[in-house]
């Protein structure tokens, strides 16, 4: 799949997430979904990892958004101990307030890279192949197990082109429903 067969469902999953949770929270996650998405393809910038292998499991999923859960929960509790120094300010008192937890952002951010990766193991669920060029998101748990959707080729201009006007109606949609 190419990218803005990616960038399409990601912008779906997105949309999704903002209909269901019309919040601050909700428009973040949606933001994290969308940054997130291209995480799967960085193993075509090394020699290191085979494409379609560890990087596109539920569990490199998990383990990618721990990572920036645990990063971005960090930040929060040492902006809070910061913060915590200044509180004869009453502007900073009032920054306090609404400061969000530490637990709560790593929620955030560990619910919206989850979600990002599994919409790009989506997109590539949707394209023709097996073996080394298929997917297989339990392995190495389940290491024969492939998602058997296969509609299209990675490479099908079409297709990713028809992915993308997809997230991009159901992201205007959602806007539009919103606006009502």
């Amino acid at each position: 799949m190419y990218r803005s067969g990616h960038l399409g469902v990601a912008l779906v999953f997105a949309a999704v997430t903002v209909g269901i949770a019309p919040t601050p929270t909700g428009f973040v996650i949606a933001l994290l979904i969308v940054a997130t998405e291209r995480i799967p393809d960085y193993d075509l910038r090394t020699d290191l990892l085979s494409h379609r292998g560890f990087s596109h499991t539920v569990w490199f999923a998990l383990l990618v958004a721990v990572i920036f859960g645990a990063m971005a929960a960090v930040v929060a509790a040492v902006g809070d101990i910061y913060l915590a120094g200044f509180q004869r300010a009453e502007f900073v008192t009032d920054l306090r307030a609404v400061y969000p937890e530490p637990w709560y952002l790593f929620g955030i951010v560990a619910g919206g890279t989850v979600l990002g990766i599994v919409s790009h193991l989506v997109a590539d669920f949707l394209t023709v192949g097996e073996g080394e060029y298929g997917v297989q998101p339990l392995w190495p748990v389940w290491p024969n197990y492939e998602v058997p959707i296969q509609l299209c080729r990675a490479d099908s201009y079409v297709a990713n082109l028809l992915l993308l006007a997809l997230g991009v109606i159901t992201t205007v949609s959602v806007a539009a429903l919103r606006l009502l």
